[in-house]
């Protein structure tokens, strides 16, 4: 254990004292130039944005979630929390409280299309270090409604494996 922790301090010393370089990013000194790159490549793909399916999910405290996925050239970019009451599209962290299911399937699929052609991408990025990738926020209306993740250069759209995942066992 501590011969890893001098190992990470050590290597964060290098990167502290420049030994890292410009344009030799790591997840301690990423290259800045990413974010608006990621934002850009972004701004290119969001064309090629299409709805997923949607599904539902028991969250802990027994309440419904019903989600949609954001897809794009095979892969699954992200999430859309959508009301299971009536399939309004919600803002990132608003949870809305219902222990049954209230809104067709066909209306749920139908908000998310909308939501999909209405996205708008934010001018800016953040960084997620333990992923080392940049997150560029998307909104429909004046809402943040997802996240897509994009590598720590800001050249390529990286899935979202935990939404993929979800996808993979709940998705209709």
């Amino acid at each position: 254990m501590k011969r890893i922790t001098l190992g990470v301090l050590a290597v964060g010393l290098c990167a502290a004292a420049g030994e890292a370089g410009p344009g030799r990013f790591t997840p301690w000194n990423p290259d800045l130039q990413g974010a608006a790159r990621a934002v850009r490549t972004v701004w290119g793909a969001r064309g090629a944005f299409v709805p997923g399916p949607v599904w539902t999910v028991r969250a802990p405290r027994g309440e419904v979630e019903l989600k949609g996925a954001i897809l794009a050239g095979g892969l699954v970019l992200a999430d859309v929390r959508l009301s299971p009451v009536d399939g309004e599209v919600l803002p990132r962290g608003y949870r809305v409280r219902s222990d049954r299911l209230q809104v067709s399937e066909e209306r749920a699929q139908h908000g998310l299309a909308e939501a999909v052609r209405g996205l708008v991408v934010l001018g800016g990025a953040e960084y997620r270090e333990p992923e080392a990738a940049w997150a560029v926020p998307l909104t429909y209306g004046n809402r943040i409604v997802a996240h897509v993740k994009v590598s720590a250069d800001g050249g390529t759209l990286l899935q979202d494996h935990r939404v993929a995942d979800e996808v993979r066992r709940f998705g209709r």
